[in-house]
């Protein structure tokens, strides 16, 4: 469904799909776009509401914070749809595997 109202530029159009993984998968590739010339002016993000926003924009100070302290191969990583703080390991993570990472690197601590 196109966005926006008719004007002489192009507008935004949104897109839904059935399966919230493949949406991940896309967003998460998105960067691929970059590479190729006839897509460099494609830009994806999701649809996502101001409490979604406030949380990510808070992961990135955190990020940034942890970061400025020394802290290597962290990244911002989506856990059951919200944004967390979380080592970049690659491994895809949910509720139950979060609780264990984080109980484990408390006791480390």
């Amino acid at each position: 469904m196109r966005l926006g109202g008719s004007q002489n530029k192009p507008r935004p159009l949104r897109v839904v799909f059935n399966n919230p993984h493949v949406v991940s998968d896309i967003v998460r590739q998105k960067h691929k776009l970059k590479v190729m010339d006839q897509y460099k002016k494609i830009f994806l993000k999701r649809n996502e509401t101001n409490h979604q926003r406030t949380l990510f924009k808070k992961c990135q100070e955190e990020l940034k914070q942890r970061k400025l302290l020394g802290e290597k191969d962290i990244s911002i990583r989506y856990v059951d749809g919200v944004p967390r703080v979380l080592p970049s390991t690659g491994q895809t993570y949910h509720h139950e595997q979060l609780s264990k990472t984080n109980s484990e690197s408390a006791e480390k601590n």
